[in-house]
């Protein structure tokens, strides 16, 4: 219908090499699109939703921050590399229990499971990073318990967590609740140690808070939301609280880490911005400016507002993020394993924006 990839690019890009993500004649895209697209939407229902705001804050890290994560990077590629020279024999005798994976069979593991394995491992590492660094912590000194490891290496990692008194992300919440004044704030996290972590803190700091968690029966989950909406101001939760609640009466959400699977975040959003919400919704999305999730980040949502601009409603736009077999989450990883120095950090873009195209 629209011809090959180049005579698309040619109609409708306006960077013809697609690093811009800027289209032309979205009027006329759109009416061609009218012809083969049926699309059935929320504002067809005739009810009126309240307006989403949403705002990505950049945020500088500190020094030793920086050294942590570059250095973690460092480990990463390193680590991958070592890791994936053990045979399959020597593999047999890895437990991964310890990490709460699937525990592999004795017999036949094929080496690309042990990639897969070491991959899945090391990709939490990185999203524990841009989370926190009591999250970090607890993963690596689980780590020292396998044999696939530099443990030297893992315990020069460890002291340096330990070395971060308070992540920077954190003076950006404390902001945003000063700002809040009275109104009630939900903040997500993906790591279970990271709640805890703001959950001290912001007591410390006098603020009245509730954890919500997977680890909570039904009973102590509906008590920590009658408390919420009733006494508390603040609500910390991880992604089982995600999904199936109602939060209307809050209408302020700060997501302190991003999943890298954008339909997490919009799951998300979708607690408090739902039908009786009767106030704006504020979303702030806080990363570590100068990080591979920074840019990941960026890119996407230009991703979404393009297809927002050409195709519509955003939801439907969240599960095509991905191109073939090569996931958000893949990507992260695979930029990882590419060594580049600190004064060439910005290069990780160019690669960046080949492994999302």
């Amino acid at each position: 219908y629209f011809g090959t990839l180049n005579d698309f690019k040619d109609e409708y890009y306006e960077d013809k090499k697609g690093v811009v993500l800027k289209i032309n004649k979205i009027s006329q895209l759109q009416n061609r699109l009218k012809h083969i697209m049926i699309r059935n939407t929320r504002k067809q229902t005739g009810i009126k939703f309240t307006d989403r705001i949403v705002k990505t804050l950049s945020i500088n890290a500190t020094g030793p921050e920086y050294k942590l994560y570059d250095d973690l990077n460092e480990f990463i590629r390193g680590g991958y590399y070592e890791a994936v020279k053990f045979t399959t024999e020597e593999y047999r005798e890895v437990d991964f229990k310890y990490l709460n994976l699937t525990a592999l069979k004795k017999t036949e593991t094929p080496k690309r499971t042990l990639k897969g394995n070491i991959k899945l491992i090391l990709m939490l590492l990185q999203r524990e990073l841009v989370s926190s660094n009591f999250a970090l912590i607890g993963t690596l000194n689980n780590l020292l318990k396998s044999p696939l490891y530099n443990h030297e290496n893992i315990r020069r990692l460890i002291t340096e967590a330990y070395q971060i008194a308070k992540p920077s992300k954190f003076d950006r919440v404390l902001d945003l609740l000063d700002n809040a004044q009275d109104e009630k704030v939900i903040i997500y996290t993906g790591f279970r140690a990271t709640m805890e972590q703001l959950f001290d803190m912001l007591e410390i700091h006098g603020y009245d808070c509730i954890k919500f968690y997977g680890g909570l029966s039904s009973k102590e989950k509906d008590l920590a939301i009658y408390r919420f909406k009733e006494k508390s101001q603040v609500m910390i939760c991880t992604d089982s609280g995600s999904e199936g609640l109602n939060l209307q009466f809050c209408n302020i959400l700060v997501n302190y880490d991003l999943p890298w699977n954008p339909m997490r975040i919009e799951q998300r959003i979708g607690r408090v911005h739902r039908l009786k919400q009767t106030r704006d919704v504020y979303i702030f999305n806080l990363s570590i400016k100068n990080t591979i999730e920074d840019y990941i980040i960026t890119r996407l949502f230009e991703k979404i507002n393009l297809f927002k601009r050409v195709i519509g409603e955003i939801g439907l736009i969240l599960t095509a993020i991905e191109h073939d077999d090569m996931t958000v989450e893949s990507a992260i990883f695979s930029l990882s394993l590419i060594h580049i120095s600190e004064p060439t950090r910005p290069l990780y873009i160019s690669y960046a924006v080949f492994c999302l195209k």
